[in-house]
């Protein structure tokens, strides 16, 4: 499951727009929020390139897209 607030959190820090993240992983930008908000999930294509965008560690990867598998 998502960590949907640092997500967020991240997302703000980068000054990055969701819809340009959306279009780099190659869907809408409802498409991002719907995985954003756990309506759907992430693929790994769309967690590396996301990841990649952000400039995530892997630990705040981790945090973000598998918090709950982590604990």
């Amino acid at each position: 499951m998502t960590n949907t607030n640092l997500l967020r959190e991240c997302i703000k820090e980068s000054g990055l727009k969701q819809a340009a993240i959306a279009k780099k992983c190659g869907f809408s930008r409802q498409t991002l929020i719907n995985k954003i908000e756990g309506r759907s999930e992430f693929t790994a294509s769309d967690i590396a390139i996301i990841s990649k965008m952000l400039s995530l560690t892997p630990s705040k990867r981790d945090c973000i897209f598998f918090a709950n598998i982590v604990e």
